[in-house]
Formats: C-alpha cells, structure tokens, sequence
C-alpha cells in the first residue's frame, strides 16, 4: 500500500511538471505497465487532479506545475498536507494580507499632518 501511494504520489508529481497526461507519458516515465498507468490517471481524475476524456480522448492537467489545483477560488489549495492536516487555502491567507495593508493604509492616512 506504501508503494503505491508512492507510485501515485510520483506519477502527480510528473504529470504536474510536464502538465500533461497519458498511459504512454507515465508508462515511459515511471516505468510501469499500461493498466498500472490506465489506474493513476483514473485515480487522480477521482482526485480532481486531471479532467474526465474529451470526446477526442485527452484530459486536461487541472494542477499547475506547482502542485496547485486550478479552478475557483474555493479550490486554490496545496494538495499534500503536511503531517495529515487540512490543506492552506494560500488564497485566504492571501486575501487576509492585503485586507491589513489596506487597513494600515488607512491608519497612516488618518494621522497625516
């Protein structure tokens, strides 16, 4: 079970990377059978990670290079949490940021001469 966590952990990674996905791309870059491949990209469509096929048979990498998942806002998270916590919404955090520069703005502007 370890061994495939591993497996699928680095089969995100690459497909991250190279933002794009196939049985024959992770075939040739993990070194794995066809079904072993066919079984990550369904599991990481489970995921969230790539799209379900188009009617042509491609997928679209829904994560940037960094690990990040594409889409709306709600959805902007790191995806491997650190020591099983939840995963940083880095957009609030953020969001969170620039509402206290704007609120110390103000404080300045307020005791201007």
């Amino acid at each position: 079970m370890v061994e495939d966590k591993t497996l699928y952990d680095q089969a995100v990674l690459r497909v991250a990377q190279a933002q794009k996905v196939s049985a024959l791309f992770l075939q040739s870059t993990l070194e794995i059978d066809y079904q072993k491949a066919i079984g990550l990209i369904d599991r990481m469509e489970t995921d969230g990670l790539v799209s379900a096929t188009d009617f042509h048979g491609r997928r679209l990498v829904l994560i940037d290079s960094h690990g990040l998942v594409r889409g709306n806002v709600q959805s902007l998270q790191v995806l491997c949490p650190v020591d099983g916590r939840e995963p940083v919404d880095y957009l609030r955090l953020v969001l969170i940021g620039l509402l206290g520069a704007f609120l110390l703005s103000i404080v300045i502007m307020a005791f201007r001469p």
